[in-house]
């Protein structure tokens, strides 16, 4: 099978940036859609590998849309959807990407998202910061939200990231909190600590060993299709799920 995903310079996106962008923030228009383009060439690569041709697609904490905007550019026919915690975040989605929004209310626990209503969900740089019990509702969330045969594509911290802890490197962590976290995703526990900044409650840094998702996407029934380690940003894991038509009714 021939998999050609289109090049960047090939896409033709929306180059406005948000100012308010904390991701773009102290970085080149570049390397922001470089960013946006790794995440639109996982999801690009596992649809064509699944021989999926997506009419539906979720972009879960989309931010101000650094891969929703290569979305549009890649599936101009497809229903384009960007979800996020922020109100204004999503009114700058909306229009100046032209996409549909959806605004996150309340913690991870409490997302409930439509059922059978998408062909592909990508969450991007959103588990890496989840303790266990959140990451495992939205998993569960996901794979209702998905059409049969739908593909779930996400990003996490695993090997690659831990391996390259230093001390004083990660925000809002001490060396300790880290130091516990190795010691857990080396035993293949999933491994969180809370930022200690005090803003967010349930929001944090966590490590996710590969036993750990595949023990999950076993349980689930929400088969594990792709794994690409340091895949985005040679830095996060990447993985893809997908939903068959013999398991989307199950409960």
């Amino acid at each position: 099978m021939i998999i050609d995903v289109p090049k960047l310079e090939d896409l033709n996106f929306v180059r406005e940036i948000s100012p308010d962008d904390w991701m773009a923030s102290g970085k080149e228009p570049d390397w922001y859609f470089r960013r946006g383009y790794g995440g639109l060439f996982l999801i690009d690569y596992e649809c064509q590998r699944a021989r999926l041709k997506p009419e539906s697609i979720l972009d879960f904490g989309c931010g101000h849309g650094c891969v929703a905007r290569m979305l549009t550019a890649r599936y101009p026919n497809a229903k384009i959807t960007g979800q996020d915690v922020n109100p204004d975040w999503m009114n700058w989605c909306r229009e100046t990407l032209k996409i549909e929004t959806r605004v996150s209310e309340g913690t991870i626990d409490e997302v409930h998202l439509p059922a059978n209503s998408f062909d592909v969900i990508w969450a991007g740089s959103v588990f890496s910061h989840l303790p266990e019990r959140s990451a495992v509702h939205l998993l569960e969330q996901f794979r209702s939200a998905l059409t049969p045969r739908g593909l779930c594509i996400f990003s996490t911290a695993g090997q690659v990231m831990r391996n390259g802890y230093k001390p004083g490197q990660v925000k809002f962590l001490e060396d300790s909190q880290i130091q516990q976290m190795v010691e857990a995703y080396d035993n293949d526990d999933y491994a969180y600590s809370d930022y200690n900044n005090g803003l967010y409650a349930n929001w944090g840094h966590s490590l996710i060993p590969h036993q750990w998702m595949f023990n999950q996407s076993k349980r689930m029934g929400f088969p594990l299709i792709g794994f690409h380690e340091a895949g985005w940003g040679l830095v996060q894991d990447v993985y893809a799920l997908r939903k068959s038509i013999t398991q989307a009714s199950w409960p």
